[in-house]
């Protein structure tokens, strides 16, 4: 039983860094995933209080495919203080309007990923220009908003909370000036990371990693035979000495 397991250490140390710098909440949430999912993950402390996960060399591309399908790692989205920071010089009207713009964009697509089973959300807002002249007709506010979706979650039904919300972030907006187009993600079989596994002994490991498995149990029964080998010829060869001096 300890051989097994002294193998099973040796096969799943060969593991290499998936995603860094990531906070202890994601993380756990991705490190949720890949095992649920067969994967031999685990987590690493890192720099400055971030995370590292570690997969199994032979199953990185199934790894990454997977947590892209379920949104990881999440978008970083830059914060108000990031948009406008305090350098003492005076912006333009127009680069600040366009940094309103961004900064309002990114607090909604955040808050938008929020929602369970929500990948990644756009927020693109229009601001009406300044008039030129008093006649000049203002062309209204308006937002479009995309979300991609779980394929296996519905969020039609959450359009108007969406479209609401929206609505009371941004003053001035007209409901009806606001549109929201939901995008499921490709179906993906995960159970196919499952099935690429196998089990040899007692361990489970990655059916392209049996020949590696096998050949180190070769290495390490063949290591074995020659030091019980070795052993028997050492204990036989002072046995003959005691008896030549016996006689």
């Amino acid at each position: 039983m300890s051989f097994i397991l002294f193998l099973s250490v040796i096969l799943t140390g060969c593991k290499i860094e998936l995603y860094s710098g990531l906070a202890e909440t994601e993380a756990n949430d991705m490190l949720s995933i890949l095992l649920a999912e067969g994967i031999a993950a685990e987590k690493q402390p890192g720099k400055e209080q971030t995370v590292a996960i570690k997969v199994p060399e032979s199953q990185v591309a199934e790894s990454i495919s997977l947590l892209k399908a379920k949104g990881y790692p999440k978008e970083k989205f830059a914060s108000i203080k990031e948009i406008f920071p305090q350098e003492g010089l005076i912006s333009s009207p127009t680069e600040e309007k366009a940094r309103l713009v961004y900064a309002l964009s990114q607090g909604l697509a955040e808050t938008l990923t929020q929602i369970d089973g929500v990948v990644t959300a756009r927020v693109h807002v229009v601001l009406p220009k300044a008039k030129q002249r008093k006649t000049e007709s203002v062309t209204p506010s308006s937002v479009a908003v995309f979300i991609k979706h779980h394929a296996d979650v519905d969020l039609s039904s959450y359009i108007p909370q969406i479209k609401l919300l929206v609505n009371n972030s941004i003053e001035g907006l007209d409901y009806d000036k606001i549109s929201v187009v939901l995008f499921p993600t490709a179906q993906q079989e995960t159970s196919s990371i499952k099935a690429k596994m196998t089990s040899a002994l007692g361990v489970s490991l990655a059916k392209n990693s049996q020949g590696v498995f096998w050949g180190w149990l070769s290495g390490l029964l063949l290591l074995l035979l020659l030091s019980n080998v070795g052993w028997w010829l050492k204990l036989k060869k002072g046995n003959n000495n005691q008896q030549a001096k016996a006689s």
